[in-house]
């Protein structure tokens, strides 16, 4: 096992980034890059969520940091790009998304709806031994509004990550590709998933 002092000596400093968009943005560690810059929509409520900035899945090995103790643990480049360039991109894709947010939810609303109507709804008595009855998308817009995650990442990506009030375990992924909604992923440990405990599999119409 790698040493103690090892590991800390890659969670070095995150060097002064500041965009005119962003501001000034800080690693929440957990979730990667973010700023001061938050969403909210009142669908969710009072709620105000982090927006997180690139692909927080990328970082150094222990062994990389081990051999660069100098090293801020995560690689800067490959999330944020050269001299942090993907930031400008990340604020117009995030703009670009606030600006149509009411299609954008009206996406998802519709989308997991049609998810509910197709696969969780035929399976709600096996499933749970009391459960509502849902006859209208407005209904079923009650069991979606706890959010988890909003993420903008490279290639003009919004990513939203959603614990669905019907289905127990992992969280659902749904993304925005270029104003396109492109379905939803089931998300276990931060990845897409292909199958849950329940044997359903990723949805797309």
């Amino acid at each position: 096992m790698k040493p103690a002092f090892l590991y800390l000596q890659g969670m070095l400093t995150l060097p002064d980034i500041v965009q005119p968009y962003w501001g000034k943005i800080v690693d929440s560690r957990g979730n990667g890059f973010t700023s001061s810059v938050q969403f909210s929509h009142p669908f969710f409520g009072t709620r105000k969520f982090s927006v997180y900035l690139g692909d927080s899945d990328i970082s150094h090995t222990p062994v990389y940091i081990a051999a660069h103790p100098g090293s801020y643990y995560k690689p800067l480049e490959p999330i944020l790009g050269p001299d942090y360039c993907l930031l400008d991109e990340f604020a117009a894709t995030y703009q670009d998304f606030v600006l149509h947010r009411e299609q954008r939810l009206l996406d998802y609303q519709e989308e997991m709806y049609s998810f509910f109507l197709s696969t969780i709804k035929p399976r709600l008595p096996e499933m749970y031994e009391t459960y509502p009855t849902i006859t209208s998308l407005y209904e079923h817009n009650l069991y979606v509004r706890n959010v988890a995650n909003l993420r903008v990442k490279e290639g003009d990506v919004v990513e939203m990550l959603v614990y669905y009030d019907f289905y127990p375990g992992p969280v659902f992924g749904t993304e925005w590709v270029k104003g396109e909604m492109r379905g939803l992923r089931e998300r276990h440990g931060g990845r897409d998933s292909d199958s849950t405990s329940f044997g359903l599999v990723p949805y797309n119409h």
